[in-house]
């Protein structure tokens, strides 16, 4: 009888992954109608989920959030830093777009420019295409020391992509 019952309760649970799906869908809906606090806390949690929470809804919410003139720094900081641990399935055009778009914008803080190059940073050689490293080697020439160290790191983790001979020379010709 013991058997019977921890039978028919194995097949009543949800997989993992449908549970997940559902926790996912939870914190997309918290984000999008939550206060500010509760946006962090989401953006938490999809951090620590990393890679499997990169879907499409989460991505495009989160990058709403980015684009929102009206949204507080401190949660697009946050905001990037949870789109950094979702790696390289974060690196969508439209994500790439808006995180350039943060970065060559004269009104962000020194902060926002910096968590955004830790952000490509953290999506690798996937984002190494040509316009991510012209806003690079452009925040590398006119941003503050804290944007130059990140730039230049960003540029570094990008690998053999970003180790053009144009880049090299125009690294050299800013340190000199």
């Amino acid at each position: 009888m013991l058997f019977r019952s921890t039978l028919s309760l194995t097949f009543s649970l949800p997989s993992e992954k449908a549970a997940e799906n559902y926790v996912v869908s939870a914190l997309v809906i918290a984000f999008s109608e939550g206060s500010e606090n509760v946006k962090e806390s989401v953006c938490e949690a999809l951090g620590e989920m990393g890679e499997s929470a990169a879907r499409y809804d989460v991505i495009g919410t989160l990058v709403v959030a980015l684009m929102d003139r009206n949204q507080d720094e401190r949660l697009k900081r946050r905001v990037c830093g949870t789109l950094g641990k979702m790696g390289e399935k974060a690196a969508q055009d439209n994500v790439i777009d808006a995180l350039l778009t943060m970065l060559t914008d004269p009104n962000q803080s020194v902060w926002l420019k910096h968590t955004v190059c830790e952000t490509l940073g953290k999506m690798s050689e996937k984002v190494a295409q040509d316009n991510v490293i012209s806003a690079l080697l452009t925040a590398f020439s006119k941003g503050s020391e804290s944007v130059k160290k990140s730039a230049c790191k960003t540029l570094g983790e990008m690998g053999e992509k970003a180790a053009q001979d144009n880049v090299i020379g125009a690294l050299l010709t800013t340190l000199t």
